[in-house]
């Protein structure tokens, strides 16, 4: 019997591989038992939804890092120039200067460097796992380690563990703009790493200065949902939000106040054209609000907007937190239906724009800030031709976004408010 031990830092991986037929997969050989690792107030919550005799989970306890561990992972973070990470380097000062001083200088120095890109990866390899991971490793002996998010302190963990024991690690990138985020540089040298498309697997070559040799193309696991018979009718969906199935439906994908700020912002100045009739067939058209189930937002605000359906379907939690977000079946089918039936997807900032491509939809991304604070795929989304960047200063331009979209012309509007 093969052993295999599955990393599962979060809710996203939860969905994107446990519930999303990778691991259906896996189990189908007769001869593989799975272990899942994942955190210790994750352990029971799994182990209810996925025990069996043929998969067990595994809860390791955090601990503090140590000092070398800092300093690794300060190098990790700053030492990989994109324009993503310059950007959070600056949006998230808060006033420390000397240490933003410090991060652009290392960034500058270091950053597309890859003789030190080669050295933190050889640093990396010096690091020691913690004790739960090792005596788990020595108690187990599993065969492969499948590392589902190679940025992340739990999978950081559970590789050197994998390493110092001589197991095979098999990494995967866990989203599309991962090689370009503050996730930083890419620290360890997979068998094999497993990305989504052509695109993600570039980055990781001319970016992060990964081996192509080593990385597969294995397309997006949990979009496998989305070519399932899971689509109900136009008028049960509507129904179940209470709205009228004839409208034309714009739906917002949230992303949370840490990372668009502003969105509330968007979403207001949206719902006043709305109301006010500046939008063409304006009492022909609902606004659904979805937020992100991960992130901090101002739900008072957005249901204070009287014209505003708010979708609270999205998600369930495991604990008290938001970062405990589980995505189950039934809201994975929501999420579905929910850009199925739209007309138009509007964010400031969500990958809800990958799904939305993938069910053909106009999207609109809204966004009250400096345009060069733009990150680096949103730059190329706009690039590749895919959707409408809005930037707005008091007014948004969403008709004219949405035509130039459906005339597949791009533009960037940074005109008059008045105009």
């Amino acid at each position: 019997m093969k052993k295999i031990f599955i990393t599962v830092n979060d809710g996203s991986i939860a969905r994107n591989i446990l519930r999303s037929f990778v691991l259906e997969k896996i189990i189908q050989h007769s001869d593989v038992h799975v272990g899942l690792v994942t955190h210790a107030d994750k352990e029971e919550f799994y182990r209810t939804e996925f025990g069996s005799d043929r998969i067990s989970v595994f809860g390791i306890l955090g601990r503090p890092l140590s000092f070398f561990e800092r300093v690794l992972s300060y190098c990790i973070r700053n030492g990989l120039w994109t324009e993503t990470i310059l950007m959070d380097q600056r949006t998230h000062m808060e006033g420390r200067y000397v240490a933003f001083a410090a991060k652009r200088t290392f960034i500058y120095l270091f950053g597309k460097s890859k003789w030190f890109h080669a050295f933190v990866r050889r640093l990396f390899l010096l690091r020691a796992p913690s004790r739960a991971m090792e005596e788990l490793f020595s108690r187990e002996k599993p065969d492969l380690l499948f590392s589902t998010d190679v940025q992340i302190e739990l999978d950081f963990d559970a590789t050197i563990a994998a390493h110092k024991n001589n197991v095979p690690v098999v990494g995967m990138v866990r989203s599309w703009d991962n090689p370009t985020s503050r996730g930083g540089l890419v620290p360890y040298i997979h068998v094999v790493l497993l990305v989504w498309s052509p695109y993600i697997a570039e980055k990781m070559e001319y970016v992060q200065q990964y081996p192509r040799e080593r990385i597969r193309l294995v397309g997006i696991p949990h979009f496998d949902w989305y070519v399932k018979d899971i689509i109900v009718p136009r008028e049960e969906f509507f129904r179940k939000l209470g709205i009228d199935p004839k409208k034309k439906m714009i739906l917002f994908a949230g992303i949370g106040d840490f990372h668009a700020p502003h969105e509330i912002e968007v979403l207001e100045i949206i719902a006043r054209k709305l109301r006010e009739g500046m939008i063409e067939d304006a009492k022909e058209v609902v606004l659904v609000f979805r937020p992100h189930p991960a992130f901090r937002f101002d739900e008072n605000s957005v249901k204070r907007l009287g014209n505003v359906v708010f979708d609270s379907g999205i998600s369930s939690y495991s604990g008290k937190d938001r970062s405990s977000w589980e995505m189950e079946q039934e809201q994975v089918v929501h999420l579905a239906n929910s850009l199925a039936h739209c007309d138009v997807l509007v964010t400031t900032a969500s990958t809800m724009t990958v799904d939305a491509a993938a069910f053909d939809k106009p999207i609109v991304k809204g966004r009250v800030i400096d345009i060069n604070l733009l990150y680096t795929t949103l730059e190329e989304v706009a690039e590749a031709g895919t959707g409408a960047i809005v930037q707005v200063p008091n007014s948004l331009f969403f008709q004219k976004a949405v035509r130039r979209w459906r005339g597949s012309e791009v533009q960037l509007y940074n005109r008059n408010p008045n105009e």
